[in-house]
């Protein structure tokens, strides 16, 4: 994969703005409410797949190397057998998923709306099986899968969809104004 100025330029941004997200933090039990998936969001509608995926990739990166730039100010390799680590791997998932399906130019609020939808779907698709995982396997707290959705779906879901809106209007008004990638 070549990767140009603007390419690295954007993927650096979208970093930084996912790991302020993580700052924005509504702190629940067991996974805290940030604003991480929005600019996740925004970075698949507006990156497309590859620079989406790359903002993504660096930003998880730097968290394992040792920055705080998780939420709760975490960071380091141990950030791996943390509950919440799948839905990190889950945004990059759907960073890419996000960027192929609004790669047209053209992609109105709706289109953008229901690929938001779709992206917050790999997100849960994957963090939810991990949380189960790194609960009954790592830590060896024998937790029920209603459990796992009550905490690491139902208490989420409803600002994840006002995001998904919040995301589609955004990224919807500037596909419009941007000069095309």
């Amino acid at each position: 994969m070549k990767l140009t100025v603007r390419d690295v330029t954007f993927a650096a941004l979208f970093a930084a703005l996912v790991a302020a997200g993580a700052y924005l933090t509504i702190p629940l039990p067991y996974l805290p409410l940030t604003l991480q998936t929005f600019f996740v969001m925004t970075a698949g509608l507006l990156l497309g797949a590859k620079r989406g995926m790359l903002a993504l990739g660096v930003y998880i990166l730097l968290g394992l190397t040792g920055l705080p730039v998780f939420a709760g100010g975490r960071g380091g390799i141990a950030s791996v057998v943390m509950p919440s680590f799948g839905y990190l791997l889950g945004m990059l998932a759907a960073a890419g998923v996000m960027g192929r399906l609004a790669a047209r130019r053209d992609a109105g609020f709706w289109r953008l709306l229901a690929t938001a939808l779709v992206g917050t779907a790999v997100i849960y698709l994957v963090g939810l099986p991990y949380m189960y995982g790194v609960y009954r396997w790592y830590l060896g707290q024998d937790k029920p899968l209603s459990w796992v959705l009550y905490y690491g779906f139902a208490t989420s879901i409803l600002p994840d969809l006002v995001k998904c809106v919040l995301a589609a209007a955004l990224c919807a008004r500037l596909k419009r104004v941007l000069p095309a990638a």
